[in-house]
């Protein structure tokens, strides 16, 4: 009787639990999906993972995940997050969302205040003007996107031009 014995040359298996590409919001907890390793011949030995997820830090990182069976056969798979910022800015009128100034008064802009989860120093766009010399109604629209391009937000501000002075006569002798 002869027995021949072959080399375990059969890398063992990995697959991976969840997502293989996954984007998380800038600041969200990662939590590892995991994954399944199995070695019908000599068996596992290890499984590595290398990489790592920085939700507070945008990019895209990959992990690696490598199982070894006990005869130095190796799989690999691999997992690719994308660390993102999806949150739109805040925008908030400063002062009332409805003034009224008197025709021929200055008009002083009470402003907005903007919030970001991420981005700094964005910059406000004011669509619409106000005529302080013609009676009438006038919308102000404020719009800010992030860095990112998250947005744009917006909010509006009417100003009513009125005339509630009544007329002064003057009756020269």
């Amino acid at each position: 009787r002869i027995l021949v014995v072959t080399m375990d040359t059969i890398a063992p298996t990995i697959s991976l639990n969840g997502l293989l590409v996954d984007t998380l919001n800038y600041m969200a907890t990662y939590t590892e999906a995991g994954w399944m390793a199995d070695d019908t011949c000599s068996g596992l030995s290890n499984v590595d993972v290398t990489g790592m997820v920085n939700t507070s830090v945008l990019g895209d990182y990959e992990l690696v995940y490598t199982a070894y069976d006990k005869n130095g056969n190796t799989a690999t798979a691999s997992r690719m997050v994308y660390v993102r910022d999806l949150d739109d800015p805040t925008i908030s009128l400063l002062g009332y969302a409805t003034i009224d100034i008197e025709v021929h008064h200055p008009y002083v802009e009470a402003g907005v205040d903007v919030t970001d989860n991420y981005c700094t120093n964005m910059t406000v766009d004011i669509a619409g003007s106000v005529d302080i010399h013609t009676l009438g109604t006038y919308t102000l629209t404020y719009s800010v996107t992030d860095c990112n391009e998250n947005g744009p937000v917006s909010v509006q501000r009417v100003v009513n031009v009125v005339d509630t002075t009544a007329p002064v006569i003057d009756i020269a002798m």
